[in-house]
């Protein structure tokens, strides 16, 4: 009753009135009159998957998502060579006229990001792309982002985290309470020093601390280059910060603030195409009809962790979190990617 009077429903009804009422607004089926005209879901996605338009110009749309790992990267990750594979495809179809990169990465492999920027420059070069940030496009995934056209995050999109870090494993005192230990024959000091058996030598940490300094001055280069800052504001903004969408637009960041179907009009608009367009996504996405029943019915993962009693569900968020390591696959153990794993609910 205080809903109805709140005007946050219309009125309450059984079920039976709510079929009486289908029945009255739809008509009877007319090979069931107790029943009202209906079509399946799958009929109803077959319909919301046709477009209105069928045009040898393409606007292309690519979805990365995940940590940033080197090779091919497996479901749920950005493979840096899968990845600019893929970019290098679309540069190189002419029925292509522009690509819009939707990002939601916190970063993840060095070397990866910069083979996957390398590809997003040279298709730049060629024609327009722009950036779609989703919750978070942060390190690696800012890195992969900034040759562009224009880039739209949300409001509340973590971005930025523009630092490097390197990991270094040490697995020795766990070996060691475990009844594990090593024996190290080796030419010269430095020949075991990717090893997990000990701890690094100073002279080591040395190495791996001038590396990941040389690659944080890459990173604020580029930055400054292609977001056309000057070095020493971007070393300000840089640091390991991570910055919201909308504080990120104040200081030059990001362009606009603005979600994926923003980024796709504007990239309409910059290729000039008109009405004359047609949208290709990159993977093969979902099919609307998944989506929908999903959205309404939840992932089996999502039902199965809603069914789990409060320990076991932090259990499997604790096993999530250990897979996110196996992420962490780059040849140099440098990575631009933020030191947690974010989630935005």
């Amino acid at each position: 009753a205080q809903s109805i009077q709140n005007k946050l429903v219309d009125r309450t009804a059984y079920l039976d009135e709510v079929l009486a009422e289908l029945k009255k607004i739809s008509g009877a089926d007319e090979e069931d009159k107790t029943s009202y005209r209906k079509i399946s879901i799958g009929d109803y996605a077959q319909t919301a998957n046709k477009t209105s338009t069928s045009s040898s110009r393409k606007i292309a749309v690519i979805y990365a998502q995940g940590n940033i790992v080197s090779g091919e990267g497996l479901p749920g990750q950005i493979g840096g060579d899968s990845l600019a594979r893929q970019v290098r495809e679309l540069r190189l179809d002419k029925d292509v006229k522009a690509v819009v990169l939707r990002v939601n990465s916190p970063g993840g492999s060095a070397l990866a990001s910069d083979i996957i920027q390398r590809e997003v420059r040279l298709l730049h070069k060629e024609k327009p792309v722009i950036i779609s940030m989703g919750d978070v496009a942060a390190s690696g995934g800012y890195w992969i982002s900034t040759y562009s056209n224009k880039i739209f995050a949300e409001s509340n999109t973590i971005t930025g985290s523009i630092g490097v870090i390197s990991i270094n494993y040490n697995y020795q005192k766990l070996a060691n309470n475990n009844g594990i230990t090593w024996d190290v024959v080796k030419t010269s000091k430095l020949a075991d020093s990717t090893t997990l058996a000990r701890p690094r030598t100073p002279q080591e940490l040395a190495i791996s601390q001038q590396m990941v300094n040389d690659i944080y001055d890459d990173f604020l280069n580029k930055v400054a280059e292609s977001r056309k800052l000057p070095k020493e504001k971007v070393a300000e903004i840089a640091q390991g910060r991570v910055w919201s969408g909308t504080d990120a637009k104040k200081i030059g960041l990001v362009d606009e603030i603005g979600g994926l179907n923003d980024a796709i009009a504007h990239a309409v608009k910059t290729a000039k195409l008109g009405k004359d367009w047609e949208l290709e996504e990159y993977p093969v996405v979902e099919s609307w009809e998944e989506k929908l029943i999903k959205q309404f019915g939840g992932s089996q993962e999502i039902r199965s962790l809603q069914s789990q009693d409060p320990l076991t569900t932090e259990l499997l968020k604790v096993k999530t979190e250990l897979n996110a390591l196996k992420s962490f696959n780059d040849p140099h153990g440098i990575y631009v990617r933020l030191p947690f794993n974010f989630k935005l609910d």
